[in-house]
């Protein structure tokens, strides 16, 4: 094993295998993070500020983009965050918040063909969906009867499979047209 980087508080990862890159959301600095994985100690810091509780960033390096899922602030007087994902170029250039929820964004993946972004909601029960072209956004109940801890989430070949540690299972979805 060996410290690949030293003196940073990383929450996610994330790797571009065309470019050889690694980013990751540093919460001490409040930016997200490009270094090199084939160059040691060759890092650039994006000009991305203002996050607030980033759980998942997710690089399509096809899209050219990094997707990240913030719980943002706390709703007053809830146990509820505002929740955002946003997303911005490979540079950092061109951030832009896709949507805006009053829940806990968490896992991140695209179905980089069809130009659609999924996320699984940690605690509501939903996989959500953006469509990177037409704009439009919407999600689909697991239903669930009881609470459950939706994590990690990846596309592949039609479905989009989420886990859930509550229920102790994984989830096969088919995905929106």
């Amino acid at each position: 094993m060996e410290i690949f980087m030293d003196n940073v508080n990383a929450y996610s990862i994330a790797i571009d295998p065309v470019s050889r890159n690694l980013y990751f959301a540093d919460a001490v600095t409040d930016s997200i993070v490009v270094m090199s994985l084939d160059i040691a100690n060759v890092s650039k810091v994006l000009q991305v500020h203002d996050m607030n509780r980033v759980w998942e960033l997710h690089v399509d390096a096809k899209l050219g983009k990094i997707f990240w899922s913030d719980w943002g602030q706390q709703l007053a007087g809830t146990t509820n965050y505002l929740g955002l994902i946003e997303s911005v170029n490979l540079d950092g250039s061109g951030r832009s918040v896709l949507v805006n929820l009053t829940t806990e964004p968490h896992g991140l993946t695209t179905d980089t063909e069809g130009q659609v972004l999924y996320w699984s909601e940690a605690s509501t029960g939903k996989v959500g969906w953006y469509n990177l072209i037409t704009k439009k956004s919407g999600s689909v109940s697991l239903g669930f009867k009881k609470p459950n801890l939706m994590l990690g989430i990846e596309y592949y070949a039609g479905y989009v499979y989420v886990t859930d540690t509550n229920q102790n299972s994984l989830h096969k979805i088919p995905t929106v047209d």
